[in-house]
């Protein structure tokens, strides 16, 4: 099975947002859920940065790694600036989702970062990269069957279970969505990842992430991931 990278064009398509939303809001210590051995660190170096995740592949000086579960996190309220989930929640059942949600924002003190692909277009696109991939790899890939299985979540979906956990918690936030991710963009890079053909899996992979910064801007039209900014502060 190919793996799929933690350093690549479409993941820092992912994170490079929810980094200068970090940046704007002048956090510095950040929990991320789901975090993988590496999560934000290719990306920014600017925060004290915990992960936590069921298992780490390899050791990251610049994470503390936390073995734990979304649903239960040990730590206390309000523990950090900002706490973030970035393309974790698809991989959580549709009826746990909401106590992962509460966890994230019961352990942050002012901000919180809810990156997920949502939509029935991302779950089309989803579908036709499985398939794609079962027909050049021969074998399913988890990450996408764990998408379809689960199902994505809609985005007023996503904003009636933020408000449900900030009532439950009794702490009032201001929610605001982004849209991120260009459909057509993210189809060409995960087609190349998928690629027998050496120049184009490089291009897609990591040819592109010289123009990185740039590409993550391109969060017109129809869109793979929704960003849920929720600002504790208030």
């Amino acid at each position: 099975m190919r793996k799929y990278s933690d350093q690549c064009t479409e993941v820092a398509l992912r994170y490079l947002p929810v980094v200068h939303i970090l940046r704007q809001a002048g956090v510095g210590k950040v929990l991320e859920v789901g975090s993988g051995s590496l999560g934000l660190t290719p990306y920014s170096g600017d925060f004290s940065l915990t992960g936590l995740d069921q298992s780490f592949e390899q050791d990251n000086p610049g994470m503390k790694q936390v073995i734990g579960s979304a649903l239960t996190l040990p730590f206390e309220d309000r523990s950090f600036d900002a706490v973030i989930s970035v393309d974790s929640l698809e991989h959580i059942p549709p009826g746990e989702r909401e106590a992962a949600v509460t966890e994230l924002i019961r352990t942050a003190y002012g901000l919180a970062v809810i990156a997920v692909p949502t939509g029935t277009a991302a779950e089309a696109q989803d579908r036709f990269l499985s398939e794609r991939y079962r027909q050049v790899r021969g074998e399913d890939y988890p990450f996408f069957q764990d998408h379809l299985t689960n199902g994505l979540p809609g985005a007023d979906a996503l904003e009636q279970m933020v408000t449900r956990c900030l009532t439950r918690l009794g702490r009032s936030g201001t929610l605001t969505l982004h849209k991120n991710s260009n459909l057509r963009l993210r189809a060409f890079l995960m087609k190349g990842w998928i690629s027998n053909n050496r120049f184009y899996h490089n291009l897609a992979v990591l040819g592109l992430m010289p123009f990185s910064g740039i590409l993550s801007r391109l969060n017109y039209g129809g869109c793979y991931r929704a960003i849920a900014v929720i600002d504790l502060s208030g």
